[in-house]
């Protein structure tokens, strides 16, 4: 599975993604995980939401385009997979 996000995608097709669950991965080929803290506002952040307040979880940002935004049901249980490695984290139902 393969979804485009700006200059990011959320796919299976990655080595960093086991068992089927998704990874973000940049156009330069970086993965991000759902505890990964992003510093800077530019492109992920301003990809799911206008909300920038500083340094913040990848998951965060996740959960909150799936509540915000209307996404295809196959993108929701990636965003839902996503999260769901990361048990302490945000969450998507």
């Amino acid at each position: 599975m393969e979804y485009q996000i700006g200059r990011f995608m959320l796919t299976t097709n990655h080595p960093a993604s086991h068992y089927g669950i998704p990874v973000l991965v940049d156009l330069d080929g970086a993965t991000y995980g759902p505890a990964d803290i992003v510093q800077e506002p530019p492109e992920i952040l301003a990809l799911f939401s206008d909300r920038w307040t500083g340094a913040d979880y990848v998951a965060s940002e996740i959960t909150y385009a799936y509540r915000a935004y209307t996404i295809p049901p196959e993108m929701r249980e990636a965003c839902r997979l996503y999260c769901s490695q990361w048990p302490e984290g945000p969450q998507v139902a």
